[in-house]
């Protein structure tokens, strides 16, 4: 029995792959923020993996994108039911971020 057409199939999954996971790595955080936003309890699974994905590089975020995860960082406590965490997250927030965050959250 001949390996070749195993190979052939191994390498054309590859190349059909290999594009589509380096497109979603270099989503950009604002998508990825969005995206986060939008499925926090459609599918909250997804949304944990998101926060991790932006906390693994925070520098990448504008200030607002920063208030933005700030904000779901803050949420998500409160959906775990830590609602002292989620009030402490929320609570730092300054009133510009707040503004910052309402002006983003309706665009």
């Amino acid at each position: 029995m001949s390996t070749r057409p195993a190979r052939t199939v191994t390498g054309i999954v590859l190349a059909l792959w290999l594009p589509l996971a380096a497109a979603v790595a270099a989503e950009p955080p604002a998508g990825l923020l969005q995206q986060a936003d939008r499925i926090k309890t459609a599918d909250h699974a997804r949304f944990v993996e998101l926060l991790h994905r932006l906390d693994a590089d925070p520098t990448a975020l504008t200030p607002s994108q920063q208030d933005l995860l700030h904000y779901l960082h803050g949420w998500e406590a409160g959906y775990q039911g830590n609602d002292e965490a989620s009030l402490r997250i929320l609570r730092q927030l300054s009133a510009p971020a707040r503004d910052r965050l309402d002006g983003h959250r309706a665009g």
